[in-house]
């Protein structure tokens, strides 16, 4: 309230519900929490790591750099776990991704060729049935057969196959480096230094349990009662007990007390939904509990918000496609580093392989111009069996009353050979731009 009059108990009491959300406030007005808050990620923030491009993970490692130096970043225990008990299968998944890409790819055009032989077979039986004419027919089909619609998708299958090949290759983490040789852990370690939350005592850990199981959950308080159904009580009641550990931490903090908490977690146990499912903001009751509980104020930020504050603020190096690219990893996670059916979808290396591979064939041997000069020779060859055919059908005595009906066949025949020749020009024109010749 900004009228010089002491807030009325409404809105001091239910603040939380009632003013503006941080998450909805610009950047300038959140700035006090880039620059004095401790920052602290979920595990999914730093499971994803191992799912980042190269130059994306750097990006992402030089933000929490920025806050590491100044000794603002804090791990709690249970993220620590269950990043721990996690990495691997991060790893795994995004291997797995690749494996399956592979053989997916391979079906897809197998399907395709023979979804291609079903439309001609399709055209061929319509010819014999509508024009009885078996020449034409066996002509298109010979034409089309499918080992020529397998050379002529061959290139493409090629670049595909190669930048899967590619992105294999260049995966510098494996699921044997893991456990002996991994390259980004050290570096994540280093984070974080000592600033880890110590292990509760099994009696505290049990409470927790009991009381996310027992009453909040069924009550719906958040977070977490979306993982109520998950396996045992112990492993439903892991983002209660991450939330209690943020609690407690706050608690040893000197005034004035603030939290960044990044978590790629947008489900409606964290975040208020729309009617479409959309999350809208964190729970007001969130922000009431820290403040009740630990005089504390806290941000909760998914990673993609989290980094464009930390470059708008702060200065961290970002570039603008990062933000995509951390954003579909975070939606292929699906917010939760324990979810079984993980799935990876590689944001950007397929396209920039290809790009690559393109640019080292010869000009006589690229992709593109091997289509087209195939597709003109199939073209020229089926305008070469229609003039034929149209020459036959000149000698007709009928020929220029059939060709005047738009439904006869000679009508479909000298329309077909004329709607080849534009084509035939228009590729050879095309050729001559990439540098080929028609």
């Amino acid at each position: 309230m900004d009228d010089g009059q002491p807030d009325p108990t409404l809105w001091t009491r239910y603040r939380s519900w009632l003013a503006p959300s941080h998450n909805d406030a610009p950047p300038s007005t959140t700035r006090h929490f880039f620059e004095q808050s401790r920052v602290i990620p979920d595990a999914n923030v730093l499971l994803d790591l191992y799912r980042y491009t190269k130059d994306g993970r750097e990006q992402v490692l030089a933000a929490f750099e920025l806050f590491s130096r100044r000794k603002r970043l804090w791990l709690p225990h249970q993220v620590g776990l269950e990043f721990s008990r996690n990495r691997a299968k991060a790893v795994q998944g995004r291997l797995t991704a690749l494996s399956s890409a592979g053989k997916a790819l391979d079906a897809k055009f197998r399907s395709a060729i023979r979804l291609i032989g079903e439309a001609r077979d399709d055209v061929v039986e319509l010819i014999r049935d509508m024009t009885q004419d078996d020449a034409v027919a066996d002509s298109l089909g010979e034409s089309i057969a499918d080992d020529v619609i397998g050379g002529a998708l061959g290139d493409w299958q090629t670049v595909l196959a190669n930048s899967l090949k590619a992105l294999r290759a260049a995966e510098a983490i494996s699921p044997r480096s893991v456990v002996g040789n991994d390259p980004l852990l050290p570096r994540i370690g280093a984070l974080f230094g000592d600033e880890i939350g110590d292990a509760p005592p099994e009696s505290v850990v049990r409470e927790w349990v009991e009381t996310a199981v027992n009453y909040r959950y069924p009550n719906r308080i958040p977070p977490g009662f979306a993982d109520a159904k998950k396996g045992t009580a112990l492993a439903a009641a892991g983002d209660y007990i991450i939330w209690e550990q943020i609690i407690e931490f706050a608690n040893t903090l000197p005034a004035p007390r603030r939290l960044i908490f990044v978590s790629g977690d947008t489900k409606g146990d964290w975040y208020e939904q729309d009617e479409n499912g959309k999350a809208i903001r964190p729970w007001p009751a969130l922000d009431h509990e820290m403040s009740t509980r630990a005089k504390a104020e806290i941000l909760i930020l998914t990673p993609r918000a989290f980094l464009r504050g930390a470059h708008d603020i702060l200065g961290a190096p970002m570039q603008e496609e990062t933000y995509d690219e951390v954003e579909r990893v975070s939606q292929a996670s699906k917010g939760s580093p324990l979810n079984e059916n993980f799935n990876f979808t590689s944001p950007l290396g397929p396209v920039e392989q290809a790009h690559k591979l393109w640019a080292a064939f010869p000009s006589s041997e690229k992709p593109e111009l091997t289509r087209l000069r195939y597709q003109l020779e199939q073209i020229t060859r089926e305008q070469e069996q229609l003039e034929t055919r149209v020459a036959e059908l000149e000698s007709d005595p009928n020929y220029l009353a059939d060709l005047a009906d738009p439904r006869s066949y000679a009508k479909a025949i000298v329309s077909r050979a004329e709607a080849l020749k534009t084509r035939a020009d228009a590729l050879r024109q095309r050729i001559n731009t990439l540098g080929g010749s028609g």
